[in-house]
C-alpha cells in the first residue's frame, strides 16, 4: 500500500453551531496507479471547532476522547490548533483509502473512501466519494452522551481539489457540481494542463444526503467528476 498525505480540508462536520473544515486534493496520478498497486492510504486533514487557542489542549482532550470510543474515528491523529479568520481549529488527520472497486457493489469498512470506477464502454475514470453513515451515527451517539451536542452532516458543502501531476493535458467532465466557485448543471468538459488543479465542491443536496448520519446504512456515494480517457 502506498501512502501519500492528501490535504482534505471544506465545510463538513457541523458540532453544535459552528462547522468543522475539510478539504481534499485528489493526484491524477494517484487515480491512475491504484489499478495497478492496489489501495493507496492518504492522510485527510480535518480542522474541528474550538473556542479559542487558549482551550486547544482541554478541546483536544475531549475531541480525542470521543475518537478513542468511536468504531471509525480511533486514527484520528492531532496536528496542531490554528486559527482561520475569525475561527478557530483542532486539526486532526485521518487515514482515507483511494480504492478501484465498484462503489455500489462493496462493502466499506473506515469512515471515508475516495473511488475509482472505470466506465466499460468508455474507459472513462469515474471519480467518487463515499461514506459510512453507520460509523457517523456512532460518533453521534457518543457525542450526545459526553457532550450533549450531536453530529449534523446535514450541511456540508466538502472542497475537492483535482490536480494534474501528469505532463500531458487531462479532460474532466463534470456535471451539477460547483467548480471554482461556479455552477455546473450539464456535462462540461474541463482540460487541466500540466500541473493546472481545480476546486470541485458538491452541490448542497448532495452533500446533505451523503453525509446525513444512519445507524442502519453502510454507505452512500456520490460522483465527484470522470476522468475522460480519449477513443
Amino acid at each position: 500500500m502506498k501512502t501519500k498525505t492528501i490535504l482534505l480540508v471544506g465545510l463538513m462536520m457541523l458540532f453544535s453551531a459552528c462547522n468543522a473544515r475539510i478539504s481534499s486534493e485528489i493526484y491524477l496520478v494517484d487515480i491512475d496507479e491504484v489499478a495497478d498497486i492496489g489501495d493507496i492510504a492518504t492522510k485527510v486533514k480535518i480542522g474541528l471547532p474550538i473556542s479559542s487557542q487558549d482551550e486547544c489542549d482541554e478541546k483536544r482532550q475531549e475531541y480525542e476522547a470521543m475518537f478513542s470510543k468511536s468504531t471509525g474515528f480511533k486514527g484520528m491523529e492531532f496536528v496542531r490548533c490554528y486559527v482561520d479568520g475569525y475561527n478557530d481549529f483542532a486539526e486532526y488527520e485521518l487515514d482515507v483509502p483511494i480504492r478501484m472497486v465498484d462503489p455500489y457493489q462493496t462493502s466499506m469498512e473506515g469512515v471515508f473512501e475516495i473511488i475509482r470506477h472505470d466506465d466499460s464502454a468508455t474507459n472513462n475514470r469515474h471519480m467518487y466519494v463515499r461514506s459510512n453513515p453507520s460509523l457517523l451515527c456512532n460518533l453521534d451517539k457518543i457525542m450526545r452522551e459526553d457532550t450533549y451536542r450531536s453530529l449534523d452532516l446535514s450541511d456540508t458543502s466538502p472542497l475537492i481539489t483535482v490536480s494534474n501531476d501528469f505532463r500531458e493535458p487531462q479532460t474532466l467532465i463534470l456535471n451539477q457540481v460547483f467548480v471554482n466557485g461556479s455552477p455546473l448543471i450539464e456535462p462540461t468538459e474541463i482540460v487541466l494542463d500540466r500541473r493546472d488543479s481545480i476546486s470541485i465542491t458538491l452541490s448542497d443536496v448532495t452533500s446533505a444526503w451523503i453525509f446525513n448520519k444512519s445507524c442502519s446504512i453502510n454507505s452512500r456515494t456520490a460522483l465527484v467528476g470522470i476522468w475522460a480517457q480519449g477513443d
